[in-house]
This record gives C-alpha cells, structure tokens and sequence, in this order.
C-alpha cells in the first residue's frame, strides 16, 4: 500500500515537508546499511538506491 507512494505523498501521510521524509529516509537507510554485513548483497542494493 503504501510502497507505491511519491516522496510527496508519502511525506503528507507523516505530515511533514517532502524534504524532511527524504532526510528521514536516507537516514534511515544509512542506518539499516550499518545493521548489515558489508559486501552483502542487500548493503549493495541500498548503496544502488541511494
């Protein structure tokens, strides 16, 4: 549901400015990519997406 969504979209469900959910989200992925092992396959996928 809510995976198909813009930045703008999304960031007017959480009701806050689209720059601040595309803050909130890098570091969230920069967060998750320290949780993972380096090398691993899902740290190159986010390294793509950033």
């Amino acid at each position: 549901m809510f995976e198909d969504l813009t930045s703008a979209q999304a960031a007017r469900v959480l009701g806050i400015s689209a720059a601040g959910y595309r803050i909130r989200l890098m570091r969230a992925r920069r967060a998750l990519r320290g949780h993972l092992a380096p090398g691993t396959f899902r740290t190159e996928l986010l390294e793509a997406q950033s």
